[in-house]
This record gives structure tokens, sequence and C-alpha cells, in this order.
């Protein structure tokens, strides 16, 4: 496999992953506003805090896949990672 077929590999994993980071932090936001309206430490705000622990530790657990992935590119890209997800859509 060449070098431009690796990156092309690599550029759809990094949208992927990039992908999959921006639906976590949607639904991040979504559980902590959900939170913010339940009296504090009540059983239902206590099941949320952990929701939203899980979801955090996720973002960063994909936060870092996608750092290593970018870093094994083999040189700068042209395209940016929105570019690659919406060829990928399309």
């Amino acid at each position: 496999m060449t070098d431009t077929s690796k990156d092309d590999k690599r550029r759809d994993e990094v949208a992927d992953v990039s992908d999959r980071l921006m639906e976590r932090l949607t639904t991040l936001k979504s559980l902590e506003a959900e939170k913010r309206q339940d009296p504090m430490s009540t059983p239902r705000f206590h099941e949320l805090a952990e929701e939203v622990t899980q979801v955090s530790r996720d973002i960063f657990s994909l936060a870092l896949d996608e750092e290593r992935v970018g870093d094994q590119l083999t040189e700068t890209q042209d395209t940016t990672i929105n570019e690659e997800s919406d060829d990928r859509n399309d």
C-alpha cells in the first residue's frame, strides 16, 4: 500500500472519528442540560451525572484516537475534516 493510499484511509478514519466525536459532544450537551434541570442529589441527578461522566470519557478516548490517526498522516493534507466527511456522506 502506498503512502497516498494509506493517507486516503487515514483521512477517512480521522473524519469518521471526528463525526463520532461531534455526535458525542451533542449528547453530552443534552445530558448536561437535562441534569441541570433536576434537583441536585436526587437519584435521577446521580444517574445523569454518571451518564455525563461516561460520555465525557468516550469523548476523551475519541479525541485521543483522532490525534493518533492524524499524527500518522505522512504529509500535510489539502482537505479539511469537513470536506472529507461531506465526501463520505454524499
